[in-house]
């Protein structure tokens, strides 16, 4: 009944925060300019970007998705090649679990292990979210930009806050942006479709080939992080 209770507010300000938004959209006639960020735009983005990519080295939440992940990434880095069968329950002898290989991050996540000689679990666990967790921040950053919000610094903390402290299902700050983005579905969700709708927005202001090529690029990248993308992506479209 709490939880109830709990999701009928949020869906309360949903729907308040929709409202406005399309009042607001009705009342405007031209796209406003973006302007140049200014500097303590700049110093929020940077502390945030940087706060969540340390904050990303000292949390963890591993699941059992990482049995087959993780471990596809290790055989990777240890064989230098992409199996086509399983190595899961077997050493390529029974057929593959998913066929045909759809999802390649964990491919390059096993390539990079393989050619820095570095362990994939080091790669996968410490490696990726230092960097992608640091660009969740600027992929927010640019589709806020991109939509010409107003206070984009206010805005992007309160998206920022609202990431690190969605931590009901495992009690851990930054549960699924944070403490699982070596996920291909997490650094799709919190990386991916930001750019996408800034793309998205980009291409209904001023259609042209690279933009499209861009979009394009997108969509294969976000099938390569996570199958559900096949679902989600023309969602978006």
């Amino acid at each position: 009944a709490y939880l109830d209770v709990r999701w009928a507010v949020v869906w309360l300000f949903w729907v308040a925060a929709a409202t406005c938004a399309l009042v607001a959209a009705s009342r405007r006639r031209e796209a406003p300019a973006v302007s140049a960020a200014g500097r303590l735009e700049l110093a929020v983005v940077a502390a945030w970007s940087i706060g969540f990519a340390v904050l990303s080295l000292f949390l963890r939440g591993p699941a059992g998705d990482d049995a087959y992940y993780v471990h596809l990434s290790t055989w990777i880095g240890e064989h230098g090649r992409f199996p086509l069968r399983d190595v899961v329950h077997s050493d390529e002898v029974l057929p593959a679990l998913y066929y045909p290989p759809i999802n390649s991050f964990e491919a390059l996540a096993g390539t990079i292990a393989h050619l820095s000689s570095i362990p994939a679990p080091d790669v996968v666990y410490f490696g990726v979210p230092f960097v992608f967790s640091g660009l969740t921040v600027l992929a927010l950053w640019r589709l806020l930009r991109a939509w010409a919000v107003p206070f984009v610094g206010l805005a992007l903390s309160v998206a920022c806050a609202f990431l690190l402290f969605d931590a009901v299902g495992s009690r851990m700050f930054g549960a699924f942006s944070v403490g699982r983005m070596w996920h291909g579905k997490a650094l799709f969700v919190t990386v991916l479709i930001p750019v996408l709708f800034a793309l998205v927005h980009r291409f209904a202001a001023q259609p042209d080939k690279r933009a499209a090529a861009l979009l394009v690029a997108g969509g294969i990248a976000g099938v390569g992080l996570t199958t559900s993308a096949m679902f989600v992506v023309p969602v978006v479209a």
